[in-house]
Order: structure tokens, then sequence, then C-alpha cells
């Protein structure tokens, strides 16, 4: 079995002779949360609309699951569920009603799959009110149960925080995470909350005027820098830190055998993460003062910013 669940091979839109994609190609392997970022315009909603056959491919080729989307159409979209923006459901039936209605239109979904999918997105409380007297956050939840009843390989969310607040965006992020461990769901989310990217997705994909600029691995960098409870690697590989210094030109003279940049803040020292302690002791041992340490990364928002030169995002 492929570790790729989702696959864009040079896949170009045009309309009326103008292009809208140009060549797009990108992966998505199992188990990973997937981001989608574009400045206005970019193309964005186009991409997913051709990902889920709303809308016909021009050129190139989507695979799901190893299943071409143009030329198996059926059988590709078995494998993917989605949600684009708001999910719609029947206000005045339960929530349990409204999965038995989805269900209904699939062959072979059981009761015990329906009572899974509740468990999962731990709506068991509340899965017998009516969907009217539900809040937005519970009616996201409800919405990715009912597009997990089928078991899909890949879930595809379109905004899923719009409307949300805080407390209901860090629930659904949180969800979103663990259901790509404990399922092994690929899950492909686009958001214009790009701190919530940061922490909730593995990779972004960023695209511009179409095509591909950049993809961004934020799982080790961002969250460090956010202070998410992410034990901090231990790879030999060495990585800017910031040591923010009573005396930087005093520090720097200390740190002679190591790679040191005056900054605004103080130092940032490229060094391993078995250096900081290392680093920290000879500046203290020196009584030179040391104020703060922390990983000396670019959030998202920077990189994004710097890519699309201060274009929004949709």
């Amino acid at each position: 079995m492929s570790n790729s669940v989702l696959q864009l091979k040079n896949v170009s839109k045009t309309i009326k002779g103008k292009t809208i994609i140009n060549a797009l190609s990108f992966e998505v392997m199992r188990g990973e949360v997937f981001g989608f970022l574009g400045p206005n315009g970019a193309g964005k909603t186009t991409s997913i609309r051709m990902m889920v056959g709303l809308m016909q491919i021009t050129s190139g080729q989507i695979l799901i699951d190893g299943t071409c989307v143009q030329k198996n159409f059926e059988e590709a979209m078995k494998k993917v569920g989605a949600i684009v923006e708001n999910p719609e459901m029947y206000k005045y039936l339960s929530g349990y009603k409204n999965l038995v209605h989805f269900a209904n239109m699939y062959k072979g979904i059981s009761k015990e799959r329906i009572e899974e999918v509740i468990k999962l997105v731990g709506l068991e409380k509340r899965i017998h009110d009516k969907v009217k007297t539900y809040s937005l956050g519970m009616r996201q939840r409800l919405g990715v149960a009912q597009a997990l009843l089928h078991k899909p390989s890949l879930l595809i969310l379109d905004e899923p925080t719009n409307g949300l607040d805080p407390a209901g965006i860090r629930e659904l992020r949180d969800y979103l995470r663990t259901l790509a461990k404990s399922e092994g769901i690929s899950v492909l989310v686009s958001s214009h909350l790009l701190s919530e990217m940061e922490l909730m997705c593995d990779r972004v994909a960023i695209i511009q005027n179409g095509a591909l600029v950049s993809i961004q691995d934020i799982t080790r960098e961002e969250r460090h820098s956010n202070n998410v409870s992410v034990q901090l690697t231990k790879e030999k590989k060495a990585y800017p830190y910031l040591f923010t210094v009573q005396n930087p030109e005093k520090a720097k003279e200390i740190l002679v055998d190591y790679d040191v940049t005056i900054v605004n803040e103080g130092l940032e020292i490229q060094i391993t993460f078995e250096e900081v302690a290392r680093v920290n002791k000879l500046l203290t041992l020196a009584d030179v003062s040391v104020y703060g340490i922390r990983p000396a990364t670019k959030t998202l928002e920077d990189r994004f910013l710097e890519i699309t030169r201060g274009e929004g995002i949709v």
C-alpha cells in the first residue's frame, strides 16, 4: 500500500482561455494533516473543487489512494470525505437521525459504524438532541462524523474554523490531529487562520497565481515556537536558537567556537538541541546573565508574507 493518499500531478485548469491552475503538483501522505494556503484568487478553492469532482480538470491527474479521479470518479469518491464551508444538516432532526439519513446513501454502513463515528467525534452525550440546539463547533463535529461514515482515506475540509470561537477552533484542531494519528486518515485543510495552521498541520502548501510556490514543513519549528507541548527534538542537526543576554558582545567573545550572530534581542546561535544547555552554562559561568532561550524560527505568517509578498489569503 502506498504511503501517499492524495496526489496532484501537473494539474491545470483553464477557463475561457485563462489559466487558473498551472501545473499544480503535490502529495498528501497517510495520517498527515496537510494545510492549503494561498493569497486571494490563488486558485485554492478551484483546486479543492477538482479534487472532489465538482469541477473538471483541463490537464494533469489527481489520484486518491491510487485511484484516478478522471478515469474512475465513483471509486475515487468512495475514498473521500469532504466538508466545504459549513456542513449542511437537517436542524429539526437529531444528530443521530442526520447520520442515519446520510448512512442510507451508502451501502454497508452499519449501526455499529454510526456509533463508532459518534464516539470518534465525542458527541455521545448530545447525539440524540436536535441539531438546532447544537453550537457551531458541535455542528462541525457532526459534519466530520458524517464525512467519516464510509471510512474514507482522505478528509477534505474547506475553511472548517469559519465562525468558531477560540474554544471551538482549539477543539476542532485537537480532534483533527487525534483523528489523523489514531485512524491513519489524511486530512487536507484550508484556512485563513495562519496561527491555527501552524498548530494543526504537519506541512503546508502555499499556492500563488495557480501555481505551487512552496511547501513548508512546520511540524518542528512552529510548534516549538508557539509553546505547544511537543518534546523538543534531540537530533544532532543544528538549528538557530535565540539567547537573550545581558551583554551580547561579551557573550559572543566567550562563544568563539560557535556560529554566533548579534541580533536586536541578543544572540542567534546555530547549535544542536544538546548544545543549548552547554552554551547556557558557558555564559552563566562567565557571569553573563541569560534572560531567555528559544528557537529562532520564523512563524508561518512571516514565511507566508515573504513568499507571497504580503498578499492576503482566502
